[in-house]
This record gives structure tokens, C-alpha cells and sequence, in this order.
């Protein structure tokens, strides 16, 4: 994530729209401890465009991506929420735990199909060495549509000059 919180409107660049009902978001820490999260999500409702945020939300863990602990788990997340609001969802700090990958799961209800996520910290201490924060050089348009079965084809350009290995998905 880049440190850049999203303003109360779906045309922000920062917001990542979502159409799903079920939303897992998995994170590599490469080896931390972890020991919180806090995730952003939109709210307008049904006459603000259809964006929801989450009626639940579960943070896990896991040292191999297959076997998960759960950290946190949450529901009723909406109730009393603004007609457009920014609800930003937090575990709350909790004893460290060592792990490597993190588990962010939202969901909303069946008949919801828009869930917008802003910026994901995840809090700890890195293990091991600290890395440089990579250089972009080419940065990806802030809006794409594409209809559903036609496909889309995004690039970016990126490098570390510290000797670290730099992979992106």
C-alpha cells in the first residue's frame, strides 16, 4: 500500500473496487511479526451507488498459506453506519505473533456486489533485513473498465537498487 488514505468518493483513485460478495485478501509478509490490521472500506449504500462495506470481516494467519489461525473475527460491522461514511475496520493490537502470510476476509450480503477497499496496514516488525522500497517507473491508470469476459493487460516497471529480490503480481 502506499500510505495514501482515499477521500469520501468512489471516483478516488485510492479506493480498489471489488465486485464481489466474498472478498480474501492474502498478504506475503516474507517473515514478521504480526500483531494488528487496519483496512478501509466505503459505505454509500443503496442510493449512493451500491457500495458496501463489510457485515464481516476475519484476519488470519499462517506460516505455509495452507494451515490458518484465526486472529480476529468480527460481525455486525454495519449497524448504525452513516448514510456514506469510511468505515475503517481495526483488529486492534494484540500480542506478535511470527508468521509470513496474513489473511484479510470480507464479506458482505449475497445481493451486494460492490465492496471498495482502501489502504491495508498490517502492524509488526519485519524479520531479518530491511529492504529498500522499490522505485516505480511506470505507474498503471488510475480507472480501467473492462466488461465482464473481455481481457485487460496492465504492466508496470519497477527496480531495488540494495540487492533484494523484487517480484510483483
Amino acid at each position: 500500500t502506499d500510505g495514501m488514505r482515499a477521500e469520501l468518493s468512489a471516483k478516488d483513485a485510492n479506493w480498489v473496487g471489488y465486485n464481489t460478495s466474498n472478498l480474501e485478501l492474502v498478504v506475503d509478509l516474507g517473515g514478521a511479526t504480526f500483531s494488528g490490521v487496519s483496512v478501509g472500506f466505503l459505505y454509500t449504500g443503496a442510493g449512493g451507488g451500491g457500495i458496501y462495506s463489510p457485515m464481516s470481516v476475519k484476519v488470519s494467519y499462517s506460516q505455509d498459506g495452507e494451515t490458518w489461525t484465526s486472529f480476529s473475527e468480527d460481525s455486525g460491522l454495519r449497524d448504525g453506519l452513516n448514510p456514506i461514511c469510511v468505515y475503517n475496520y481495526e483488529t486492534g493490537i494484540k500480542d506478535a505473533v511470527e508468521t509470513r502470510y496474513v489473511k484479510i476476509e470480507a464479506t458482505i450480503e449475497y445481493y451486494e456486489h460492490w465492496l471498495f477497499v482502501d489502504e491495508i496496514e498490517i502492524y509488526g516488525e519485519l524479520s531479518g533485513q530491511i529492504c529498500e522500497k522499490p522505485v516505480i517507473q511506470k505507474n498503471l491508470n488510475a480507472f480501467e473498465s473492462i466488461q465482464t469476459g473481455e481481457s485487460i493487460t496492465l504492466s508496470v516497471e519497477a527496480s531495488c537498487t540494495d540487492g533484494g529480490n523484487l517480484s510483483y503480481e
